[in-house]
């Protein structure tokens, strides 16, 4: 009788312990390497962009991301506009203002930021040209840079 009321408890524990030695070898490596990744390229495009101010006032078209760290979706989209950048940055300004940095508040309000990532394409005039929000497939925002750039 008294080996078979230990019978379900040490059941019990060799599956826990099956269970956790499987949960610890399991390689969770590329999903965590992917973010750490999308977020290094996102941090790298910030770094490289062309300043809002340089933008305003050197006569090109701009698209301009506003963007969060902490967005998944934006760091997911940051390879897309990396490619984006090196077929189109001679004659777009990619320029990325992040919305938890409160010197961009104006622009926030004045491009009626709501979400991220928030993608507006302005003319050399500065006139919005579209805007773009969430996650969007890169043909699309490469088919509103080639139209608008012209």
């Amino acid at each position: 009788m008294l080996k078979k009321t230990l019978l379900l408890p040490l059941l019990a524990s060799l599956l826990l312990i099956i269970g956790i030695v499987g949960i610890a070898n399991r390689d969770f490596s590329p999903v965590v390497h992917s973010s750490l990744t999308n977020l290094a390229t996102l941090k790298t495009m910030a770094r490289d962009a062309v300043p809002y101010e340089v933008a305003m006032s050197n006569g090109k078209p701009s698209l301009i991301e506003f963007y969060a760290d902490w967005c998944q979706t934006c760091q997911s989209l940051a390879s897309t506009l990396e490619q984006l950048h090196q077929e189109y940055g001679e004659s777009v300004n990619f320029t990325m203002l992040n919305i938890d940095d409160p010197q961009w508040q104006p622009q926030i309000q004045t491009y009626q930021v709501t979400g991220v990532p928030h993608l507006t394409f302005l003319r050399a005039n500065h006139e919005i040209a579209d805007t773009l929000i969430g996650k969007v497939p890169g043909f699309v925002i490469e088919d509103t840079l080639k139209e608008f750039r012209i």
